[in-house]
């Protein structure tokens, strides 16, 4: 069995698809839902239309190499109009 933390291991949902809940699922080994998005040119973690604080997905995915990740990624792909 494989669970995803959806959004993250977050415990407010403000805190959803943040750093930190990203950070935290990957730390205690779960594998991650989230949602990816184009903002200006670049990738960023978001399920909405994407504000500026929303994280880089190249600086998850550094994350997730860099904590040597065992759990499983799944990715949705968004993007507006």
């Amino acid at each position: 069995m494989i669970i995803l933390a959806h959004r993250g291991l977050w415990q407010s949902p403000a805190e959803k698809n943040s750093r930190p809940a990203l950070r935290r699922a990957i730390e205690d080994g779960f594998g991650v839902e989230t949602d990816i998005r184009d903002r200006g040119g670049q990738l960023v973690i978001s399920h909405d239309p994407p504000l500026a604080e929303a994280p880089l997905f190249a600086e998850f995915l550094e994350a997730y190499r860099e904590l040597d990740a065992p759990g499983v990624l799944a990715l949705n792909i968004k993007a507006n109009g």
